[in-house]
């Protein structure tokens, strides 16, 4: 029963890893953040890249509106905040 139990773990882990890999393979890092690239084009994010650097978690970026109508982008993880991520109403990667 134990080697039945560490043997479903074991898979588990293997799912877990096997899922990181393949978002891997789509994130590109630009302007202080992590975007994902899918295979029609579509670009989504921002994600936090601390979070993913150091937690392998992808954590979607908040828009925090500060004084006179600026906008700085704030991680609900991390509480990282970051000033050069592009926001015009959509999250676009500024490329």
């Amino acid at each position: 029963i134990e080697l039945m139990s560490e043997n479903a773990e074991l898979k588990e882990r293997i799912k877990e890893l096997e899922a990181q890999k393949a978002v891997e393979g789509t994130l590109e890092y630009n302007s202080n953040a992590y975007w994902i690239i899918k295979e029609d084009g579509f670009i989504d994010g921002p994600f936090c890249s601390r979070c993913w650097d150091v937690e392998k978690k992808l954590v979607r970026l908040h828009v925090k509106r500060i004084k006179d109508s600026a906008r700085v982008t704030k991680c609900p993880n991390c509480k990282s905040i970051l000033q050069n991520c592009e926001y015009n109403g959509d999250w676009t990667a500024p490329y």
